[in-house]
């Protein structure tokens, strides 16, 4: 009797849990990118943080939402269970919950949630993983075993698997670590569901496989958009015009890179220039990633589309217009061009994939001023990605959506004067960061930023003082034997060493730091490895080292009559140290990190948001200055120090000018419309919606009302008729009686 073909529900706990799984030899590739691990990562915390309160307790997750993933089929034939289709999300499924139970041990949390019958699973005496392929076993146990294996791996997938580990490492959010992971691990086991659909022959399992993706039935939502925007335009030739538009502009992008490139734009672009809220399923920022054709029929009204005429313009000028830009700066993401590395900078972060740099971009801006624009927002995100890295801040799309929502609402339809004036002002607002703190040490979550920080900064030197060639697209290189490694200027011989440090953690902590770190080829990493400082300090002054490595040594200030001038010049304080009585010391390395921050407020000046624009920049600067006065009042995410006279709601709440459920109204000069707000004990505000919002000016700008909004002045103290504005006042002028700058302690990475 044939057996049908099954369709259940299942969570991803009862996916995999005691099962192993096995794929045939003619599909065992893994082959997902950093993109489609980016985004699955991104899509499971931002679901869970929707719900997650610090208030709740465990149990509380039972409550919170379901999220459906899709759905695998299966091919349960007598020598096993086999995937046909959804091995690329399994795999990564099992990556991420081998990353959380390491993430457990390290932060000695201990094993609970239990997630190791998920991974791993003995079936007749036989102990194997439950993605049960030969050729990663290797790769995958090393992983589980709390290490990082070599990247130097011929196999595809292998490296992919190592790949992908770094990439979920890289984008798991701060906010899902420490007291929320035995939370959002639970809600992951218990709350994601798949569709597990089980034929009982290969032939059947591949009928479900290629009915569920036969292109020809399938329509993706760029295919339901086209549909929508068409059907609204009513006269026959218009619409058959603007057919051609669609088709002459938007199947190019499959040329890029990008699996969904088509999709990734619209979803891109709608919400760089239309989304006005987040935070919650159905803002406007989560809704346009899987539903974007939706949102915008829905919306359609409110984007201008009300007439056949406006269709028709929409998708004549509108569409090629912004597909052409992102198409553009696809590329440059993706191919290092020393004339638009700042968009392939800003791609490597994986932070804005466009939303910011089409926000500023409108339809009939000449090419110039558009690529003009481009440019500059490339060149401020820049500073932005790398100020936060050097302060080990968080560079995740989850944690600074929020952020870039609220700005690109900000520059939207600016002139390139004011586009560069609001950046260069934002850049340069009271307290901003300018590489002041420590940068972060050398550990396994921190090697790929620290690799791509050294690589800038030898670039730097390199380019100006050096050969005058651009070499980063060679440093930033970690595979393959011509690969590029952080060098350790100490080698790991405590024994060695111990008379200059305090004990041996002092030892291990500077051998790790910034300025005890060089970046080097591949092949002299590992000739200098067994190597003691003294000796191999002379030998980075080879000529086959970059400058920066190589200006450790002596012999690079007697051979290089450029690389001196260039000192005189600047006046950056460069030193060797092989010379009689100067040896690496932990003042050398000290001196070394004073040396780099000297060097990236160079790199990432403000100033070259100026230059990039290529106009007056007296006049860019009195315009910024005007526009500062406003942004001063809204600083949302400039690291705070801990002497700073800025003020946030947090500090009003401790010094009694505030209490836990205050209620602040709002409403816009010129507007019927007011707003409620609740002041929360955190110090964030909770609107009537729900949505919380750790910023005041960000919680005012989620309201939908045209414009930038300064949240200080936005809301009123119900009790006291008072501003906040007016509230912030009275504590300032409290610390100024008190001759200090700070009545209480204030988080460095708490947002306004």
């Amino acid at each position: 009797m044939t057996k049908s073909i099954d369709a259940k529900d299942k969570s991803l706990k009862e996916i995999l849990s005691n099962v192993q799984y096995s794929i045939d030899f003619y599909q065992r590739d893994y082959k997902w990118q950093t993109k489609q691990c980016e985004e699955l990562v991104s899509d499971l915390t931002s679901r869970f943080l929707d719900s997650y309160r610090t208030s709740h307790v465990r149990s509380d997750v039972a409550s919170y939402p379901a999220y459906f993933l899709g759905s695998i089929v299966l091919s349960k034939k007598p020598d096993g269970v086999f995937i046909v289709d959804g091995q690329q999300r399994l795999t990564t499924l099992t990556l991420l919950l081998i990353f959380l139970r390491n993430l457990q041990l390290e932060t000695g949390r201990g094993e609970e949630p239990d997630v190791r019958s998920l991974i791993q699973s003995t079936q007749f005496g036989k102990k194997n993983f439950n993605m049960n392929v030969v050729e990663r076993k290797a790769v995958v146990e090393i992983l589980y075993g709390g290490e990082i294996p070599d990247d130097d791996i011929d196999d595809m997938s292998s490296a992919n698997i190592i790949g992908r580990y770094h990439d979920i490492e890289t984008f798991f959010p701060e906010e899902c670590r420490n007291d929320a992971l035995p939370f959002f691990m639970d809600w992951l086991i218990e709350r994601v569901q798949l569709v597990e659909i089980s034929a009982y022959s290969d032939e059947d399992a591949y009928t479900v496989f290629e009915t569920m993706n036969d292109r020809g039935l399938s329509l993706s939502p760029a295919d339901m958009l086209k549909g929508f925007l068409l059907s609204n335009i009513r006269d026959v030739a218009q619409r058959s015009q603007a057919e051609g538009a669609w088709n002459a502009s938007v199947p190019k992008l499959q040329s890029l890179a990008a699996k969904d490139a088509t999709n990734d734009f619209f979803r891109t672009w709608f919400r760089g220039r239309y989304a006005t809220s987040y935070g919650g399923a159905r803002e406007d920022y989560e809704r346009l990633g899987p539903e974007f054709h939706r949102w915008l029929r829905e919306k359609s009204d409110d984007l201008g589309l009300k007439h056949s005429d406006d269709y028709f313009d929409f998708v004549t000028k509108d569409v090629p217009t912004y597909a052409k830009q992102y198409k553009s700066i696809s590329e440059h993401q993706n191919l290092f061009d020393s004339s638009h590395q700042c968009e392939y900078f800003v791609g490597e972060a994986r932070l804005d994939d466009g939303l910011l740099m089409l926000a500023g971009v409108k339809v009939g801006d000449a090419p110039t001023i558009a690529e003009a624009k481009i440019r500059v927002m490339a060149r401020y995100l820049d500073v932005f990605i790398y100020r936060r890295l050097w302060a080990g801040r968080n560079l995740t799309k989850p944690a600074l959506k929020g952020t870039f929502v609220a700005l690109a609402r900000s520059i939207r339809n600016m002139d390139l004067e004011t586009l560069t004036a609001r950046l260069y002002a934002e850049l340069t607002k009271p307290n901003h960061d300018n590489f002041a703190g420590s940068p972060p040490v050398l550990t396994g979550q921190t090697r790929r930023k620290i690799h791509r920080l050294l690589a800038r900064l030898a670039t730097y030197v390199e380019v100006n003082a050096g050969s005058g060639q651009n070499p980063y697209a060679d440093f930033v290189v970690v595979s393959g034997r011509s690969r590029f490694d952080i060098e350790h200027i100490w080698p790991n011989k405590w024994n060695d060493y111990e008379s200059f440090f305090t004990d041996e953690a002092e030892f291990h902590d500077y051998r790790n730091r910034l300025g005890s770190l060089a970046l080097i080829p591949h092949s002299f990493n590992i000739s200098y490895n067994a190597m003691k400082t003294a000796e191999k300090i002379p030998l980075y002054g080879r000529l086959d080292h970059n400058l920066l490595v190589a200006s450790l040594s002596a012999s690079t200030y007697e051979r290089n009559p450029k690389f001196k001038n260039w000192l005189e010049t600047t006046g950056f304080k460069f030193e060797p140290f092989d010379r009689p009585g100067n040896h690496f010391s932990k003042q050398s390395s000290d001196a070394r990190v004073d040396l780099y921050r000297e060097l990236a407020r160079a790199i990432w000046s403000p100033e070259l948001v100026i230059t990039d624009s290529g106009l007056d920049a007296n006049s860019v600067r009195l315009l910024a200055d005007e526009i500062r006065s406003d942004l001063q009042d809204g600083d949302e995410d400039t690291p705070r120090s801990r002497n700073s006279i800025d003020v946030q709601v947090i500090d009003l709440l401790r010094a009694g000018l505030l209490v836990p459920g205050d209620i602040l109204q709002g409403k816009k000069p010129g507007s019927t419309v007011s707003s409620t707000a609740l002041v929360l004990e955190n110090g964030w505000l909770e609107l009537e919606n729900g949505n919380q919002y750790p910023a005041v000016s960000t919680a005012a700008m989620s309201l939908g009302l045209s414009g930038v909004i300064n949240g200080w002045t936005f809301w009123i103290l119900e009790r006291s008729n008072k501003t906040l504005k007016k509230l912030r006042e009275e504590y300032r002028q409290r610390l100024r009686a008190d001759g200090n700058d700070s009545l209480f302690d204030i988080d460095e990475d708490e947002d306004e």
